[in-house]
């Protein structure tokens, strides 16, 4: 429920909502919405992407903010854009400047602020393509890949947690990639300059006790030295 809305999901049983017609039932597994006028929206199926401007067709300003972080002094930022690339649009992320070396990052993020404890699953995907990438792997704490995803979120108790996944498609220096609290790489890699679709699969079982009861963010950004990589297609699904 907000100022503008209110939203009705059934997970077990029916509701019953008045409409003109009298009433109006949402069987299980349905979802609907009630805004100020009173009248409830067509009927919809339960599962709903929780990302706003994910494929990029609207402007980046809408639903995302976008920022960059350079650590040394004097040098250049990388940047942020929106590009099409064989019929899609996809945000760009880039750095190739001459004083490759210096750790940058360049994102973008999206505030959720969604309660999720009554969904039983939640899958981030999006596509990825990483074109260039100077610092091998993610660097030495499997921190700064080219491309990450990052949802931020509070636990059952409270607790604030997130949950990252990186990409890239050299390590010549063979660095070790670290894994998460699971068990599970923290990055992977895929190949170069090829647009790669990627799922996470149900974050309310993989991540057990510490599965997120209320969303706070998303993020997808790069990190590391020298890097040009493209995100599109970015959805957050609850069901």
């Amino acid at each position: 429920m907000n100022n503008d809305a209110t939203q009705i999901t059934v997970l077990r049983g029916e509701a019953r909502l008045p409409s003109r017609d009298g009433a109006e039932a949402l069987v299980q597994g349905m979802r609907t919405t009630v805004e100020l006028d009173g009248v409830p929206a067509e009927p919809q199926a339960m599962a709903q992407n929780l990302i706003v401007n994910g494929d990029f067709q609207q402007p980046l300003s809408t639903g995302w903010v976008t920022g960059t972080i350079v650590l040394a002094s004097g040098a250049e930022h990388p940047t942020v854009a929106v590009v099409e690339d064989a019929g899609r649009n996809a945000v760009q992320l880039l750095r190739r400047e001459p004083d490759d070396g210096n750790h940058t990052q360049a994102s973008i993020q999206q505030d959720l602020d969604r309660d999720v404890r009554d969904f039983d699953q939640l899958q981030i995907s999006l596509d990825v393509m990483v074109n260039y990438q100077s610092l091998s792997g993610g660097g030495q704490q499997s921190s700064e890949f080219p491309v990450i995803v990052r949802l931020d979120y509070k636990d059952q108790w409270g607790n604030d947690q997130f949950w990252t996944h990186g990409f890239y498609y050299q390590n010549e220096r063979n660095l070790p990639i670290a894994t998460d609290a699971w068990g599970r790489p923290l990055g992977e890699q895929i190949p170069q300059g090829i647009w790669f679709p990627y799922e996470s699969g149900n974050l309310m079982e993989l991540l057990g006790e510490s599965k997120p009861v209320y969303l706070t963010g998303i993020k997808v950004y790069a990190s590391g030295w020298n890097y040009d990589s493209l995100v599109s297609e970015v959805q957050l699904v609850v069901e």
